[in-house]
């Protein structure tokens, strides 16, 4: 029995946008299944200073424990410009929920940039 699956997880970025380089890039499997709690990080691939030729998608593969069954686990994913896990302006991450079923074994991720961070305390 294996002790891990592979996935491919594919990062599309906007249209129109400019290559760029990348402090850290950052994608995580997490649970969410439990309600008013944290999410749980199952897994993660990090990149550091990588150049993001935005013409065509960033592949990135994560091993999966498969010892562990999926029941609400999302893709995130964040592309960082000053290299922290901080959203910052400038910054891509996903906003829609990328599910990540049992027979998955690749993904495609939309990014998004972030203009402005707003403080809502």
């Amino acid at each position: 029995m294996p002790q891990s699956r592979l996935i491919t997880v594919e990062l599309q970025f906007p249209p129109r946008m400019d290559a760029f380089h990348a402090r850290m890039v950052l994608v995580k499997i997490v649970d969410i299944s439990l309600a008013d709690a944290p999410s749980i990080l199952i897994a993660q691939q990090k990149l550091e200073n990588i150049l993001c030729a935005t013409q065509s998608p960033l592949l990135l593969h994560i091993d999966l424990p498969a010892a562990l069954t999926p029941s609400n686990w999302i893709a995130q994913a964040h592309i960082s410009r000053s290299g922290n896990e901080q959203y910052s302006a400038g910054d891509l991450i996903t906003i829609q929920s990328y599910p990540v079923l049992k027979e998955t074994q690749q993904l495609a991720l939309q990014l998004v940039t972030i203009y402005t961070i707003t403080a809502w305390f």
